[in-house]
């Protein structure tokens, strides 16, 4: 991802297992990107982390219930947040709003992607 460049939520996994959600970019006509949405995991959460936040931003912490987040920036910065969960579980993450503009990708190959999506298959919430 290049945050001087690129317009998108970004979701995808680390080698070590953890998974990054960061948003960057412009909307389109100029101004700022802006995002809202939730991640379910099908055994819970075991780990979440806020990034670079602003004081408008905001991510859940509660390992028990879906992350929900609010996120909002412009190039040539980000915005981000990281969660694990249990070795077997499915997660789904849901996109209910993204700027103009800006994509959701996802994985380390961009894979454009709905806004109701596995990050494991990129395909459909089973």
């Amino acid at each position: 991802m290049n945050s001087v460049a690129d317009s998108g939520l970004f979701v995808s996994k680390d080698c070590d297992g953890t998974w990054s959600v960061t948003l960057t970019g412009t909307a389109t006509g100029g101004g700022t990107v802006r995002t809202a949405g939730s991640i379910t995991s099908s055994a819970g959460f075991t780990s979440i982390t806020p990034g670079a936040f602003e004081s408008f931003d905001s991510v859940s912490i509660d390992q028990g219930a879906p992350v929900t987040f609010v996120m909002e920036t412009i190039n040539p910065w980000q915005d981000d947040f990281t969660f694990t969960v249990p070795d077997g579980a499915r997660i789904c993450v849901n996109v209910d709003s993204l700027s103009e503009g800006a994509r959701v990708l996802s994985g380390s190959d961009r894979r454009p992607v709905g806004t109701t999506f596995d990050p494991e298959t990129n395909s459909a919430c089973l």
